[in-house]
Parts: C-alpha cells; structure tokens; sequence
C-alpha cells in the first residue's frame, strides 16, 4: 500500500508538471491531483523539490533500464554497440515532455538542494558507457587504454547534444540522433585499434 501511494503521487505529479512545468502546480495540487492529503504527501516527500527528483527518478530508472537491455547483448561492432545504447538512452530522453527536462535542468543549477541527485542520476548513465566500453576494450574491439578517458568522450557527446536538443527548440529527436551518431563515428576513428 505504501508503494502504491508513493507511486500515485509520483505519477499525479508527472501528469502535472507535464501539463504546467515544474513550478506552477502546488503541493496541495499534487496531492489532491494523487487523491491523498498534504499531510500524506510530506510524509513520503518532504518537500516539493523532493516531489520533482522522484518523477525524474522515475523516468531515469526506465532509461538505465532500456540501456541495461543494450549492455545484456551489445553485439560485435563496437560503434553500433555504443550507438545502440545512446539511443536507447536517447529514447528514453525523448518521452519525456522536452519543457519538463528544461525545467529540471534549471532547478537543478538553481536549487543546490536537487542537483546532487540529478548528478547521481548522470552518473548512473556514464556508468553504463563506462561498463559498455571496459567491454568492448576487453574484447579487443576498442583501443584499451585509457577506457575511462574513451566513455568519457563518448558521453560528453551524447549530453551535449540533449542540452542542445533541450534549449534549441528547432532541434528535432530525429536531429539530435543523427548528430550523436556523426559524433560517434568521429570519436570511433580514434577508438579502433589498428588493424
């Protein structure tokens, strides 16, 4: 029952701020939208912000999941393994309202108080690149050296293109996948070993 309470306000809240944005639904919103009391909501959240992380947390925990997919089987080509898996990331990226993702981005970098969890977050991602590429590395399918360097490279690119896509309203998903696919292929001529 618990967590079929915590998961209906998380779900009410999403609804919300995808409709309205972060910061315009109250709590008392949320709450009534999750047909529970304010008291019951700061009882499991203690704070709008802590309202906000959960539905980030929630979508993020998808894409680590669709990521954990490509992980389970990356195949042999290892600049299709990685593009596999950012767009697995991508995919999940791109289901979420893109008003709702500027929203947290900007909390975060103006409320201290969520940014060590959205870095968490960020850091569950790069820990699958970096999972992906020691891979790939000890397959011999990558240059081995310096593998944390390599899924560092490769992940700058995909989340430098997601705060493109994010604040470039004309940038499409379609766009943003093909310029993190260039972006890979460009780094992959670096990461091959010779042959």
């Amino acid at each position: 029952k618990k967590q079929q309470t915590r998961e209906g306000i998380v779900r009410a809240a999403e609804a919300l701020f995808a409709e309205r944005g972060l910061q315009e639904p109250t709590v008392e919103e949320i709450a009534a939208a999750a047909e529970v009391s304010v008291a019951t909501l700061y009882n499991y959240f203690g704070s709008k912000l802590a309202v906000q992380m959960a539905v980030f947390e929630a979508e993020t925990a998808e894409i680590i999941s669709r990521g954990a997919a490509v992980l389970a089987d990356p195949g042999d080509d290892p600049e299709e393994a990685v593009r596999r898996l950012f767009d697995a990331h991508l995919d999940g990226f791109f289901v979420i309202d893109r008003g709702l993702l500027l929203d947290v981005f900007q909390t975060s970098f103006a409320t201290a108080e969520i940014l060590p969890d959205l870095v968490g977050l960020d850091l569950q991602l790069f820990a699958q690149v970096g999972a992906l590429v020691t891979d790939l590395a000890g397959r011999g399918l990558i240059v081995s050296g310096r593998a944390e360097d390599s899924a560092l490279l490769l992940y700058s690119n995909l989340i430098t293109v997601l705060l493109l896509y994010l604040t470039i309203d004309s940038t499409s998903p379609e766009d943003a996948r093909a310029q993190v696919h260039r972006l890979v292929a460009a780094a992959f001529r670096g990461l091959r070993p010779n042959e």
